[in-house]
């Protein structure tokens, strides 16, 4: 059985509540998504050694309408093995695909592995 994700984009993404007073994110939660044309502008790495999270990243992205869009990571390898760092992603254009999670209230796509990233 083949999965395909659901193709979003950042509205339905968004924590704002709509003319009914429905949060898109709160619906879309745990959804298998993928969002096309994003602009990694910041990356937060994870430094904690005490932790499986330790080089993680969380890609701070815009799409084409500048509204922003949260990417985490868990900790992603190369093909060779060695570890996906920030220089690798920042300033590129990506889509992503990843589950939809939430981290202190705000709505991101959690990808799991290098290749739900594509550099375009």
């Amino acid at each position: 059985v083949e999965v395909v994700p659901q193709l979003v984009t950042s509205d339905d993404l968004s924590n704002k509540a709509d003319a009914n007073g429905v949060i898109p994110g709160e619906i879309n939660q745990a959804l298998y998504v993928k969002i096309e044309n994003l602009n990694v502008y910041r990356i937060y790495t994870t430094q904690s050694t005490l932790t499986t999270s330790n080089g993680a990243l969380t890609l701070y992205c815009k799409d084409a309408n500048n509204v922003e869009v949260v990417v985490r990571t868990s900790v992603l390898k190369h093909p060779d093995g060695s570890m996906v760092v920030e220089s690798d992603l920042i300033n590129k254009n990506i889509t992503a695909t990843g589950i939809v999670t939430k981290y202190e209230g705000n709505v991101q796509i959690h990808v799991y592995s290098l290749e739900e990233i594509t550099i375009n």
